[in-house]
């Protein structure tokens, strides 16, 4: 019974685990929010002989956690009545139930198991549920006893044979579970990039990355003084799109921008820096009105000083991670259109004049 209850409030906790979620959000620095909380990482690892007779162990990650038992992360194992049981071991040698640990760096996480049964014959070690682990982590299942190992990602079960009368083939110096970075699979920057916004004093920047799970967020930073020091632009959540668009729509005469990117272990990278300069010749000012603002499902643009006869304009409407989610062309100055279609969020609407190809305007609007 005692393992049975258990086995329950295991299953509880994972179930609140498994239902704190993230969000991708766009957010320039003057209005930022506190950061969304990481949906917990763990894997819950399972003992199986039968539908009935089973045992199971949660393993989370945390990067504010200690390898040795802490009472208020970890949970110790208690083996009530089962037939078999499965408990992972702290690095100071607690059995637990429950085992918050960081992820590794360097070095592997080599977390020992003890696998324990009445009776001999067939089991497996199957593991039911892996959340929100990156991909950039190998789990690997090692067996000592038969010389063997399973790639956990690729196979979550393993099936083994627990002898009796061999003390080798049970308890704490069989099984060991590998947590492991795998380069191949680690977050890259591959582009970042910036340049002038048509004739207007605008700068466009964006990204690319991959492997942008293992990332957390971007900032986006400004110097004014030749890159001595900088100050945050825009704060940008990874959505997981791997491409990234934002404008800088007040830059100076002389800035200097780099992409700062935080993983989830909270290591800091940098960009190498662009230099984006002004000598305020022919520069246009942002002449693109909206209205309403925030908007439903209505929205009306008005170019403030068209200028020319027998122009066209292209609108854009873009996300908050830069994707052009709506185009379309007006023979007019003035534009009213449905945009029911998009999703509540922050967008640009950006006119670009067909027949200069000089961008018009660039202006952030609330769509509920």
């Amino acid at each position: 019974m005692k393992s049975f209850l258990r086995r329950c409030l295991l299953g509880c906790i994972a179930q609140v685990i498994f239902i704190s979620t993230t969000f991708a959000a766009f957010l320039p620095i003057s209005n930022r929010t506190a950061a969304a909380p990481i949906s917990p990482r763990y894997l819950r690892l399972q003992l199986i002989k039968d539908a009935v007779n089973t045992d199971d162990i949660i393993i989370q990650f945390d990067s504010i956690a200690t390898a040795n038992y802490n009472a208020d992360e970890d949970a110790k194992y208690l083996p009530g009545f089962g037939q078999q049981h499965l408990f992972s071991y702290s690095a100071d040698n607690i059995p637990l139930a429950i085992n918050v640990l960081p992820l590794p760096k360097q070095y592997p996480d080599i977390i020992r198991l003890d696998v324990w049964a009445q009776s001999s014959g067939s089991y497996q070690l199957y593991m039911n549920q892996i959340n929100n682990i990156p991909k950039m982590y190998d789990i690997w299942l090692m067996d000592k006893y038969s010389t063997d190992s399973l790639d956990m990602r690729q196979n979550n079960t393993y099936s083994f044979n627990l002898d009796k009368n061999d003390s080798a083939s049970y308890g704490a110096h069989r099984f060991t579970l590998v947590i492991r970075q795998n380069p191949g699979h680690a977050y890259k920057l591959l582009q970042f990039n910036a340049s002038k916004a048509g004739h207007s004093k605008q700068v466009q920047l964006s990204w690319i990355t991959a492997n942008e799970e293992n990332s957390t967020h971007f900032i986006v930073e400004r110097s004014n003084n030749s890159g001595t020091s900088y100050k945050d632009l825009y704060e940008i959540r990874s959505s997981g799109l791997g491409v990234y668009a934002v404008t800088d729509d007040t830059p100076a005469r002389e800035n200097v921008y780099r992409l700062k990117q935080q993983d989830p272990e909270d290591n800091i990278t940098y960009s190498n820096p662009v230099a984006i300069s002004f000598n305020d010749q022919n520069i246009t000012k942002n002449t693109l009105s909206i209205f309403p603002n925030p908007v439903g499902n209505t929205i009306n643009l008005s170019v403030g000083t068209p200028g020319m006869d027998n122009v066209t304009y292209n609108i854009k409407f873009i996300n908050s991670s830069g994707l052009v989610v709506k185009e379309v062309t007006s023979p007019q100055p003035s534009w009213e259109g449905d945009i029911s279609s998009l999703l509540p969020g922050v967008y640009y609407a950006q006119v670009l004049n067909n027949k200069t190809v000089a961008l018009v305007g660039r202006k952030k609007f609330v769509k509920y």
